[in-house]
């Protein structure tokens, strides 16, 4: 006998300049990929947009209240972790 179990890869995170964007399907001010590596590490990547202080910080908090505690990121050409 055979188990199997599926856990989610990727998600996106979508930045709105209004709450309930997504559901109004409004334009989003940026986007970015989420991959899941483990269940609390992350690799962020595919941003696109405008995002300021402000928007990390709340991309960051979102990703914390989810349980994810490493952030994994490209910044001009180099690999970084970040701790939450």
């Amino acid at each position: 006998m055979i188990y199997l179990e599926m856990t989610p890869a990727t998600s996106n995170i979508r930045a709105y300049v209004q709450p309930s964007g997504y559901k109004k399907r409004l334009p989003y001010q940026a986007i970015v990929t989420v991959t899941h590596l483990t269940e609390n590490f992350v690799y962020l990547h595919c941003g696109v947009g405008k995002v300021d202080r402000e928007t990390w910080k709340k991309t960051l908090d979102l990703l914390r209240t989810r349980g994810i505690n490493k952030v994994q990121i490209e910044r001009h050409g180099k690999m970084r972790v970040i701790d939450l």
